[in-house]
């Protein structure tokens, strides 16, 4: 409603208002288009506010602000800086279900020769957490830092321009399981395989299979949920089994599970034998799953349990996540040629697949 709705655009004043502490405003139906503005040296908060008339309670409205880019004066300067995020954890995310922290990925730009690090903070002392510090990939299972120990978050990347020029971007994160590729740069600089064909120009060509990074989501999955976009003779597949074995999936589709998987990979091939297919961008969602913790069964409902999953050592239903002292991690300092040892529980029989994660704070 022109002249009653505003979207605010505040500098360094995260208490501006409709009617006043604004650097700018908008009002009524404005067409998409770039905005620009100059930002001090000296600036700490850029706000957005979108304010309703408070007069009318009746009606809705929408207001999209993205792509915000902040280049130095002039275009030109050392491009270094730094990006930390609000802090994050399973108890800001979904339905507060008891869940692990979760796979966190960026569809993200790395210019060779320019400055990528990243780290992960503990929410309250913003302190390092322990072998999440200096990390340059592009995606990284949050799920082995101990929730208990570290319940939110926070995300602080480094970036600096390449000395020839050219500055890395981070287009998208997420932080729950969610997987995006855009294509925009080469995949297999990111793990991904290209057989019987090349990337080009924001774009996937071949006639034989392309496969992506394998994916480890410790907390586990139930679901996947792809959105694709394809031609040709492609067929979209994922397997949650090491490549044993590959299902089909719909360019946009969302495949339930028999039961929770803690890694997938996924690849495109060739369904006709002949021809080629082009794959352009690909997203896929890793639907969390809340796995139960200390299962007890109860025969006869008198109160005693015939049988429990609730003993130091054991681990969420189905995945064996603790130590035998019942700690999600332990820090252990190894001098050089010597040795440190670990128990965990296993079950004496039916176990499919072994793994565990290791990570050095220096």
């Amino acid at each position: 409603e022109g002249s009653f709705d505003y979207l605010l655009f505040c500098i360094d004043n995260t208490g501006c208002s409709r009617y006043s502490g604004y650097t700018y405003r908008w009002s009524g139906t404005v067409n998409n288009g770039n905005q620009a503005f100059t930002i001090p040296a000296t600036a700490q908060t850029l706000t957005w506010k979108y304010v309703k008339d408070g007069s009318v309670n009746s009606g809705s409205d929408t207001a999209w602000v993205d792509d915000i880019i902040i280049t130095p004066q002039g275009g030109s300067g050392n491009g270094e800086g730094n990006w930390t995020s609000e802090p994050f954890g399973p108890s800001l995310l979904g339905r507060g279900e008891n869940l692990m922290h979760g796979l966190l990925h960026m569809d993200a730009l790395v210019v060779a020769g320019s400055e990528f690090e990243w780290q992960i903070l503990d929410a309250t002392t913003n302190a390092p957490i322990p072998g999440f510090e200096r990390l340059t990939s592009t995606w990284a299972d949050l799920g082995m830092i101990n929730s208990a120990d570290y319940p939110l978050l926070r995300f602080k990347v480094h970036m600096k321009e390449a000395a020839g020029g050219g500055t890395s971007e981070i287009r998208s994160w997420s932080l729950n399981g969610h997987l995006e590729k855009s294509f925009d740069t080469d995949p297999t600089d990111e793990g991904w395989s290209i057989q019987g064909g090349s990337w080009s120009n924001g774009a996937i060509t071949s006639s034989g299979t392309v496969l992506s990074d394998v994916y480890h989501l410790r907390g586990g999955f139930s679901a996947v949920d792809v959105n694709s976009v394809q031609s040709g003779a492609g067929q979209l597949q994922y397997s949650t089994n090491g490549g044993i074995s590959w299902i089909d999936v719909g360019a946009v589709e969302r495949d339930y599970l028999e039961q929770p998987a803690y890694m997938v990979q996924f690849r495109m091939i060739n369904a006709t034998g002949g021809g080629t297919f082009t794959w352009s961008s690909f997203e896929a969602e890793l639907v969390r799953t809340s796995v139960p913790d200390g299962l007890r069964l109860d025969v006869g409902l008198d109160g005693a349990n015939e049988w429990s999953f609730d003993r130091p050592g054991n681990g969420v239903f189905g995945l064996q996540n603790t130590l035998i002292t019942d700690d999600d991690w332990v820090l252990k300092s190894v001098a050089p040629a010597n040795t440190a040892s670990l128990e965990i529980a296993v079950p004496t029989k039916g176990v499919h697949d072994f793994s565990f994660a290791m990570s050095s704070p220096s």
